[in-house]
């Protein structure tokens, strides 16, 4: 495993709390869903299907009512759920940056969420068009 950029140990399995609180500056949030993959044949082609497992999780983004200094805070998901998914999708360039962070304790999201503040890019940044050699076109 690697060292994830999650408050806390990085390592959600065996979390004696069944619940965590996770928060990400993705603008709109994302859906978490588990896979498994299965080969299949349709008579024609072999081919390897995505089955989803279990229930789809939905992170608030840093648009949501609840974010706090730019990252949605989300409650109440399954602890050993999010560390399967997480082992899953660990080479996403959203997770490897950061846009989420997780913990047993809000607490030490929200103090993981102040130290980010400002300094964590998604890439979906507002952009200011003079500094990119965009022009204003005469009106007439």
């Amino acid at each position: 495993m690697t060292a994830w950029p999650f408050a806390g140990s990085g390592n959600l399995k065996g979390n004696c709390m069944s619940t965590i609180t996770i928060a990400c500056n993705l603008p709109h949030g994302i859906h978490l869903q588990r896979y498994q993959f299965k080969d299949k044949h349709d008579g024609i082609v072999a081919f390897r299907a995505a089955e989803a497992l279990g229930d789809r999780v939905t992170l608030n983004g840093a648009n949501h009512e609840s974010a706090i200094m730019g990252f949605g805070i989300t409650e109440n998901v399954d602890a050993e759920w999010f560390a399967a998914w997480l082992e899953e999708n660990q080479d996403i360039a959203f997770v490897k940056t950061g846009s989420i962070v997780a913990h047993a304790k809000a607490a030490h999201v929200e103090g993981a969420v102040k130290e980010k503040k400002g300094k964590q890019k998604t890439g979906f940044e507002k952009i200011d068009p003079n500094s990119h050699g965009v022009e204003k076109a005469d009106k007439k």
